[in-house]
């Protein structure tokens, strides 16, 4: 008797365990099609995704368990999620990153660099400025798309325009600001950017509307083997989710009309707040990209990971340099956890991607993407 109560017991937890993963992970289903827009909870279950599926797969094995025929229900829910996980898993063989590009190729660097460094000239930023500049003499990138680029001019910093221009032999750049503050000491300027060491044919950005300030996109027309390229630089709203309760420090006057989201400390409300904004951002890219006549590279921090409504939407009809190239998470953000890849690289399908790679480094808090680039 006593043994058939614990029995009678232990399905009832697991039918209560089956019906809550069921809750969680049914919606997540829908996160190509329901965007955090609609229904900002989306935002949090595409984070959790990849858990979520992958924890289906213990609750499979129950449901064959509790009732055969849920079992293989179960199993193609299961299945159901794999067009999602695709874009967060990459299954390729591993490969080796050759140390110099082809006369075929084109080597583009995507990048959040976080300022480069941006600060007073001191012996500890002199030392990340020779790491990077080791970095990019290892790889020779000709194109760099950045994000996050700052450039300070005042006698007490460095020009991180001149270190990349002068010193690396960058010579063509355009800098979209998404802020510039002029003070007495000097002048900031922080945005996407874009340096080459080919000329550009022409070049401009356009800046994201919903915000008083607000991000921009910056574009480049560069000759590649004959043919024209678009490269395309861009970030994404940040959502500030490591700034601190209660941040002492004053916040840049483009944060200002969110600092009572940003000084919370509450990250579910910060997703909340902001996840509206990267779906309008992600539309307007999605036109940008759309109403191009030349075939596209496009580096972006997209603050989403690669199972949110973002993603799909603004890689739609492009190429993940990753999922061509890469194994496993691909992770580009340092972060405990794994599956934050929120830095592309994306080309149009008139390019072919040989070789590509991201690099884990310490002195920026996202990792550059690499790849070669060659015409079909």
């Amino acid at each position: 008797m006593a043994a058939r109560r614990f029995h009678r017991i232990l399905r009832i937890l697991a039918w209560t365990l089956l019906s809550l993963a069921l809750a969680i992970y049914l919606p997540s289903l829908l996160l190509y099609w329901v965007h955090p827009g609609h229904w900002w909870v989306m935002g949090i279950l595409s984070i959790g995704f990849p858990y979520t599926w992958l924890g289906m797969t213990a609750i499979v094995v129950l449901a064959f368990w509790l009732h055969r025929k849920a079992g293989w229900i179960l199993l193609l829910g299961w299945a159901a999620g794999w067009p999602i996980m695709r874009n967060v898993w990459a299954l390729n063989s591993t490969q080796d990153f050759p140390t110099a590009s082809s006369q075929q190729s084109l080597r583009v660097m995507q990048w959040n660099c976080m300022e480069l460094s941006g600060s007073l000239q001191n012996d500890s930023t002199r030392q990340v400025r020779q790491q990077v500049a080791a970095l990019l003499r290892k790889h020779q990138p000709q194109v760099l798309l950045l994000q996050d680029f700052q450039e300070i001019t005042s006698p007490r910093h460095y020009s991180n325009i001149a270190f990349l221009r002068d010193t690396l032999g960058y010579r063509y750049m355009l800098l979209a600001p998404y802020y510039t503050v002029e003070a007495g000491w000097g002048k900031v300027q922080e945005g996407s950017a874009i340096f080459s060491k080919i000329p550009f044919d022409t070049a401009g950005h356009f800046m994201y509307g919903g915000r008083s300030v607000s991000e921009q996109i910056a574009w480049a027309d560069i000759r590649f083997r004959g043919k024209t390229l678009r490269c395309v630089s861009t970030h994404l709203l940040s959502m500030n989710l490591n700034t601190p309760k209660g941040q002492p420090d004053p916040l840049y006057y483009y944060q200002r009309p969110d600092s009572a989201v940003i000084t919370s400390g509450e990250v579910l409300r910060k997703l909340r707040h902001y996840q509206p904004y990267h779906v309008r951002q992600a539309k307007q890219l999605r036109h940008f990209l759309d109403t191009s006549t030349h075939p596209l590279v496009l580096g972006i921090d997209m603050n989403s990971v690669p199972s949110s409504w973002v993603y799909r939407h603004i890689s739609r009809g492009l190429e993940d340099v990753f999922l061509a190239t890469g194994r496993g998470w691909g992770r580009s953000y340092h972060s405990r956890l794994p599956n934050l890849r929120i830095d592309y690289l994306f080309t149009g399908p008139a390019l072919a991607i040989p070789h590509a790679i991201t690099i884990p480094v310490s002195f920026s808090d996202h990792y550059p993407v690499l790849a070669d680039l060659q015409w079909r």
